[in-house]
């Protein structure tokens, strides 16, 4: 029979290996599920598709971030802090989506890892 000593470190390896499991499965989900992608009903999809005058679907992470910048003119963001606001859980998937949107002129980059609003509004063909 285990000490309750041995029988604590033994579970805490348990929720360890746990935990490793769980963050495996995550990664896994989110290459599944992108904050970038909508689940939509057969009524939806020609809403969700169709894109604005920018090129963005309505909706999307990258709709998101430029509404958020555009709210917030005067302010530069750090990607875990557009992750936050926005409830982004994939701050990789985000920050992939921040250099498409300033790679295209969407918003600006004014240092490493540092956004803000675009200065002009670029209206980009889809």
């Amino acid at each position: 029979m285990k000490t309750r000593g041995e029988r604590a470190i033994q579970l805490a390896v348990e929720i360890d290996a746990v935990r490793a499991q769980l963050k495996l499965l995550e990664v896994e989900f989110e290459q599944f599920i992108s904050d970038d992608e909508k689940v939509v009903d057969a009524t939806t999809t020609a809403a969700t598709t169709a894109k604005d005058t920018n090129g963005l679907v309505p909706g999307s992470m990258a709709t998101r971030v430029v509404e958020l910048l555009n709210a917030h003119r005067e302010k530069i963001f750090k990607a875990p802090v557009i992750a936050r606001e926005l409830g982004i859980k994939n701050v990789n998937s985000l920050r992939g989506t921040l250099r498409r949107l300033a790679d295209s002129k969407r918003i600006d980059q004014p240092g490493r890892g540092k956004f803000r609003a675009a200065k002009e509004s670029v209206t980009m063909s889809p």
